[in-house]
């Protein structure tokens, strides 16, 4: 790739549709981190100009909990299987001791708040002269805001892998600068931008200015052979799925939140009006959050004294609060998260009634979902460029062409009783083949499995009946010769 190349890439990185694109996902990631305070202040001064300082904020942390419920896919670790017992062990002490299982857990964190995912692997070689040191793998689920990605047309899978840490123009205040030219030589300013490029064949870093030119690139080979990166997306296209809003709808749920607390807040307070005599000095007075409004009275004759009134406010905080209750359970379906129950209570109860929603909504619907991407995509992709850096290092462990991931089925939340129950009624209408019965205690075992433990349970009961009856047999023949015994 020549620095023509680069320069238009670097540009379509740094267009203002890219960038916004990336400044709504650190939003959406400061939500998730419980940060989103700062934003529902920003909105309600952008409302209420004047007044924004005397509001309640309301600050419940709708993206965490939505997310945190959403996010059970490898709340277990799947099975992961090779074509021997021995690369499979040898695939476990890898994903075991690079704490892989985190970073999937991540990525599925990241798939449900924006809709796609990258999981970046890479290896980092021990320091020199330390022939003692292993090098060590890394697995990073990352954010949107951290890189850019360029698919293939039809088959979707990564071409080109590009790293980038956000500027301020993104965090509107941190800057990874820092970060990003740790490793720049002394030549290279503090306003220096770079990125790490990989494509299936090349490994380029490059060094711009803030006017996004060219100072430097660093061209190597790319000895893997394939990009880097595995790639999931809820989009069927080679452009980035549309933007999961719900970290919107939740700095506006608490906007409205903030109006429902402040009102309340406020029919506990009037509005205090003082008359005095034009010329008389004031103090100002303060009623509650208020502040009282001063009104000068007219000395000339005839004319009326300025009057006012002691005004309270009356908001309808029930209608208000039905609204908030009703805008509450219209994100939760546009994330797919459906409950029988509803928010009830007063203003204070807002929090417990929606974790309670929360707690009894069945989302197993979406982890199904994002299990069997994850088994079919995201999974076998990681492995593929494991197996690539693998061969790079000459380690020649996993030669398997395939892998095979099984995520454990949840078992049904009733009680054993009620299960055996079931199962017996089955067994008397004829409904449930002998082997169907395992399957309905254990949901991971395979029909296989089944068939195979019910026959050893059958060739058992065989064996313990035989015992049975040879020790019977064994029991009569003794009476038997008791018997002759005595007649004699």
């Amino acid at each position: 790739m020549d620095n023509v190349q680069l320069k238009k890439l670097i540009d379509a990185i740094n267009t203002d549709e890219n960038k916004q694109r990336k400044k709504d996902a650190w939003t959406a990631y400061q939500c998730l981190e419980d940060n989103q305070e700062a934003y529902v202040r920003e909105r309600l001064e952008y409302l209420y100009p004047m007044t924004h300082a005397k509001f309640r904020i309301g600050d419940i942390s709708v993206v965490k909990k939505v997310i945190d419920k959403k996010n059970k896919a490898y709340k277990t670790p799947p099975i992961r299987t090779l074509a021997t017992k021995q690369q499979t062990k040898a695939l476990e002490e890898v994903y075991n001791k690079n704490n892989f299982n985190h970073a999937f857990a991540m990525a599925d964190k990241y798939l449900n708040l924006y809709k796609y995912v990258a999981l970046w692997l890479t290896y980092v070689n021990p320091q020199e002269n330390s022939e003692e040191l292993e090098g060590e793998f890394y697995l990073h689920a990352l954010a949107p805001f951290q890189y850019d990605i360029v698919l293939d047309e039809i088959t979707k899978k990564p071409v080109m892998f590009i790293m980038s840490y956000p500027s301020t123009d993104i965090t509107g205040g941190s800057d990874f600068k820092n970060e990003i030219i740790a490793d720049s030589e002394a030549d290279i300013n503090s306003e220096v931008t770079k990125y790490s490029i990989w494509t299936a064949t090349e490994f380029i870093r490059v060094w711009v200015d803030e006017t996004n030119n060219i100072i430097k690139t660093d061209l190597r080979t790319n000895e893997l052979g394939v990009v880097p990166v595995g790639f999931l997306s809820y989009g069927d296209t080679s452009e980035y799925p549309p933007a999961n809003n719900l970290h919107k709808q939740a700095i506006e749920w608490n906007v409205e939140l903030s109006d429902l607390k402040t009102a309340a807040a406020t029919q506990g307070h009037g509005q205090l009006v003082i008359e005095a005599p034009e010329g008389k000095q004031q103090k100002t007075y303060h009623m509650g959050m208020h502040t009282s409004i001063v009104l000068p009275q007219s000395r000339k004759e005839g004319t009326p004294p300025t009057k006012a009134y002691y005004i309270n406010a009356s908001p309808d905080l029930a209608g208000q609060l039905s609204v908030l209750k009703f805008d509450l359970s219209g994100i939760l379906d546009s994330q797919g998260i459906t409950s029988s129950s509803v928010i009830s209570g007063g203003v204070d109860d807002v929090k417990s009634g929606f974790d309670r929603l929360l707690k009894e909504a069945d989302v197993q619907d979406i982890v199904e979902y994002n299990q069997n991407l994850y088994a079919n995509v995201l999974e076998p992709t990681i492995y593929k460029i494991l197996q690539a850096y693998d061969s790079a290092l000459n380690l020649a462990r996993f030669t398997s062409p395939d892998i095979t991931i099984t995520f454990e089925k949840p078992k049904v939340l009733i009680s054993d009783k009620e299960t055996l129950d079931n199962i017996e009624k089955r067994e008397e209408l004829g409904l449930l083949l002998p082997w169907e019965k395992h399957i309905l205690i254990n949901p991971n075992l395979t029909e296989a499995e089944a068939k195979k433990k019910e026959e050893e349970i059958q060739a058992y009961k065989a064996e313990q009946a035989k015992a049975m009856q040879d020790a019977f047999n064994m029991n009569n023949e003794d009476d038997n010769q008791d018997d002759e015994g005595a007649n004699e």
